[in-house]
């Protein structure tokens, strides 16, 4: 999941910027204005975009986690009766 999550700051920020650039253009804004606000929104919404990840990652890994040990629990259970199996047909007549 936190692989998943990794993107989240840089593509909030990413995006502001973009809707950003677009209104200063229409706007006409000057270019020492238009620099000053863009670089804000970077700021203010990747910081946003943080918080975000890490509430994500925070409320929702818990359940993959588990998730995940109830899957391993599964496996090891089937490899142990697979090694039995294995064992049981290996040993020899007496």
């Amino acid at each position: 999941m936190k692989e998943k999550t990794k993107y989240i700051p840089a593509l909030m920020s990413l995006t502001a910027a973009l809707i950003t650039c677009t209104v200063t253009i229409l706007n006409k804004y000057e270019a020492l204005e238009a620099m000053l606000t863009i670089f804000a929104v970077l700021v203010i919404f990747y910081v946003l975009g943080l918080i975000i990840k890490f509430w994500v990652e925070k409320n929702f890994i818990i359940e993959e986690t588990e998730e995940e040990l109830q899957e391993e629990i599964k496996e090891e259970d089937m490899n142990a009766e697979e090694a039995k199996d294995i064992k049981e047909t290996e040993k020899p007549d007496e």
